[in-house]
């Protein structure tokens, strides 16, 4: 079962890191060849937006990713905690359950906050402004 887990983790994350990749070297190709124009336009912006989203992911899982760590090893203290402590495994359950809600709000909070367009369209709806009363 943990294998299994382990191994969907790493296929996740080498399909992300490959597109990422790929996405960068086109960036990189298109910035070198400016004179060949090999790429039309609507191609060019799919690039750099595609590498611009991958690198505002990367960038708020990676701080969102530090809270949840602590979720995860409460989580592992109730799955694995001696089974004479049932208060503070059942305290460890809960605590993971805090840890993983703060985790999306602060991946929520990031994604709005380093990102110019995803902050305009999120004030063209109202999100922001009702979250300040």
């Amino acid at each position: 079962n943990v294998g299994h887990q382990l191994l969907t983790m790493l296929a996740g994350i080498t399909i992300f890191l490959g597109a990422f990749l790929y996405n960068f070297y086109s960036l990189r190709q298109l910035s070198l060849h400016k004179s060949t124009r090999q790429y039309s336009v609507a191609r060019s912006f799919q690039i750099r937006e595609n590498v611009r989203i991958f690198k505002l992911i990367i960038n708020a899982f990676s701080k969102a990713g530090g809270v949840s760590t602590a979720g995860f090893a409460m989580f592992g203290f109730y799955l694995y905690g001696p089974p004479e402590w049932n208060f503070y495994r059942f305290v460890s359950a809960a605590l993971f359950d805090l840890f993983m809600i703060l985790f999306c709000l602060l991946f929520m909070f990031l994604a709005i906050q380093l990102d110019t367009i995803f902050q305009k369209e999120f004030n063209n709806i109202g999100v922001i402004v009702m979250t300040r009363k």
